[in-house]
């Protein structure tokens, strides 16, 4: 019973904790086009609030499937076919491979906890997306 209760609040005070200080950022000014490996150096460091953070890249292939049918989203963009490195201030990286799906994208985080300030970005795909936008979301449930 007291387990319960103290897990009842660690889950109240993550969501008032993402409530307040919870938001996503462009981090891309205006949609690209990603043919290749992207790489993105930042203005200001990300970090995440929560165990985990995750990143967004929309796209018009990626919203296209998606409008076929959401089968045809995951076979665009099966695992393994764009992956994210988190570069922190002494050049290591960490990996976003774990691969979801929205509307118009996909969405790229860890199961491992993320607990560093990152300066850079690297998009690495087998999937050309046009008119992509790349987002940063600094919690992850």
């Amino acid at each position: 019973m007291l387990e319960e209760i103290v897990e009842s609040i660690k889950a109240i005070i993550l969501l008032v904790k993402i409530f307040i200080f919870g938001k996503t950022i462009l981090l891309t000014p205006f949609p690209i086009n990603i043919t290749e490996n992207f790489y993105i150096l930042l203005d200001k460091p990300i970090s995440s609030i929560t165990e985990s953070g995750r990143i967004s890249i929309s796209s018009k292939e990626a919203y296209q499937a998606w409008l076929d049918g959401s089968n045809k989203i995951e076979k665009k963009f099966p695992k393994g076919s764009v992956i994210v490195k988190l570069y922190d201030d002494e050049g290591k990286a960490f990996i976003l491979d774990e691969i979801g799906y929205w509307q118009d994208g996909v969405i790229l985080f860890s199961q491992k906890p993320i607990e560093k300030k990152f300066y850079s970005i690297e998009v690495i795909t087998s999937v050309s997306m046009t008119e992509a936008k790349i987002e940063w979301t600094n919690y992850w449930m």
